[in-house]
């Protein structure tokens, strides 16, 4: 019997070495499942993140390119000087000498609306133009995209227009008017960026199939190692043709060359896992509990990782379209707000309310900055609540305030909102040791009332500004108002001609 017990106990025991042997094995398996789970995760996050910034510094190179370019494909004077008559001294000393010791613009080449080279310029060399028709031939197909965005934008517009001037920034607009590539040219890799020559004040666009500026500029190794530095990548290059043989190259395909195969960029992968397997490799000759803490733990450093990344690119893009004091708004993201609604129409009328504050230099220079941030962000929240679902403020300087304004927008409304704000602006604001007090003066026009465009409507608004401060600040002015006080003193001045005749006449009777 006692031998009995006893075996069975031993059995037992045999068990439950065995149960705790596979639970321990079947839990670090678990672990190994979920680390190499995590470790494809952290390297797909990793990839998609560096993807996703080489593709946005790639659309960064052709916007400066494209940006560099456009001194000279949005300008008048080039226009003019590029028409059937070449103007050469324009050529000489705005192209040949601008484009390429200021910007590095290898090669320069006016397209004529038959895609046949009116202008050429190596470096600072103007040369045949017909020695750049195969550079043409090459990327007709970007001579040939930027031309169809022209059309396309011509065609959207829903009136007329009868120049090109303050309609629409080929560059830095939703819908820019370039096209841009990386190719093969002169024996090493350039981006090519191709604009259509337009005007950037008042001289009119040309009828027709339009002319194009191409330009070419090459990759150098400088540029590579920037990319490096700023993407925070290694051994990043670009190459033509011919997949990376090394299974750690990360790799981007660009563009395709006519006859020359496909442009890459390609990268060393550095995976994350690695870094995850590395911290994992001592729980596994560990007990049950240290390996459960350190499932904890690693578990808990994946998550604060993605989370700190999540974290990261939410503050990134709000920084980018908000005042890093105040936390309102700024002028970005106020210019983008109003050019959708002037764009798609989204809305019959907006009101814009530009706003200074008053004697707050005074405050600055008697208390010192803090005090002064002190003040502008005791101000943006009261903008803010005072605006609410109305609309939004934004800071687009120093002590510059721009109200988008999109209910309530009759006159009577807009201009009690722009009372109680230059009443909340005067209240007294509490700073360390003392308590100060500014004021603001604001300007308000209506959209399209008073202007149709983003740049004129504002400028109007900040032309009723400084009728504000002209008047004695504190005050609020609208546009109109501008326009009815010419009226009025004219009216004055005909009135006063006509009493003096009249003061004439009597005397001579």
């Amino acid at each position: 019997m006692n031998r009995a017990a006893s075996g069975k106990q031993k059995e037992l025991k045999s068990y439950v070495w065995i149960a705790c042997i596979l639970a321990t094995l079947a839990f670090l398996s678990s672990n190994i499942i979920m680390l190499k789970i995590a470790s494809n995760t952290a390297d797909d996050v990793q990839l998609a993140k560096q993807m996703q910034l080489v593709e946005h510094e790639i659309e960064n190179q052709y916007f400066m390119h494209a940006r560099d370019q456009s001194q000279i494909s949005n300008w008048d004077d080039a226009l003019k000087a590029l028409e059937e008559d070449v103007d050469l001294e324009f050529v000489k000393s705005e192209i040949a000498d601008w484009l390429f010791s200021d910007f590095d613009i290898q090669m320069s080449i006016v397209v004529d609306p038959k895609n046949m080279p009116r202008v050429a310029v190596y470096e600072e060399t103007i040369l045949d133009p017909s020695k750049a028709q195969n550079a043409i031939d090459q990327n007709i197909d970007l001579v040939n995209k930027t031309r169809e965005k022209f059309v396309d934008y011509l065609s959207a517009q829903t009136v007329p227009i009868e120049n090109f001037s303050g309609i629409h920034d080929p560059i830095r607009s939703a819908s820019p008017i370039y096209a841009a590539g990386f190719r093969h040219f002169n024996g090493q890799i350039s981006t090519v960026v191709a604009q259509v020559l337009v005007p950037h004040d008042d001289y009119p666009m040309p009828s027709g199939t339009p002319r194009v500026l191409l330009t070419f500029k090459p990759v150098t190794q400088a540029n590579l190692s920037k990319i490096n530095q700023k993407l925070e990548l290694e051994n990043f290059e670009l190459r033509i043709g011919g997949m990376p043989s090394n299974e750690e190259k990360q790799v981007l395909k660009l563009s395709e060359v006519p006859r020359e195969g496909a442009i890459y960029a390609s990268w060393h992968h550095t995976k994350a896992s690695a870094y995850i397997w590395k911290m994992a490799y001592p729980t596994f000759g560990l007990a049950l509990l240290i390996s459960l803490l350190a499932l904890v733990f690693v578990g808990r450093k994946f998550a604060t990782t993605v989370e700190q990344l999540q974290r990261s690119e939410e503050q990134n893009r709000f920084l980018a379209l908000h005042d890093s004091l105040t936390g309102l708004p700024n002028r970005l993201f106020f210019d983008r707000e109003l050019e959708t609604i002037i764009a798609e129409q989204k809305q019959d009328r907006c009101a814009i309310l530009c706003m200074d504050l008053d004697h707050f230099k005074a405050v600055n220079d008697s208390f010192g900055h803090h005090a002064g941030d002190v003040v502008l962000k005791t101000i943006s929240d009261r903008l803010s609540t005072i605006v609410g679902e109305s609309g939004f403020a934004s800071r687009v300087g120093g002590d510059e305030f721009i109200i988008l304004v999109k209910n309530h927008l009759d006159k009577d409304s807009v201009m009690y909102l722009s009372d109680q704000l230059i009443e909340e602006a005067c209240k007294p604001i509490e700073i360390p040791g003392a308590s100060v007090q500014v004021g603001a003066s604001i300007g308000v026009a209506w959209w399209p009332d008073d202007a149709l465009t983003v740049k004129s409507i504002i400028r109007s608004a900040d032309e009723a500004l400084y009728y504000s401060k002209e008047k004695g600040r504190g005050t609020v002015s609208c546009a109109d108002q501008l326009h009815n006080t010419g009226d009025q003193l004219k009216a004055n001045s005909d009135q006063t001609v006509i009493d003096q005749m009249r003061d004439a006449t009597s005397r001579t009777g």
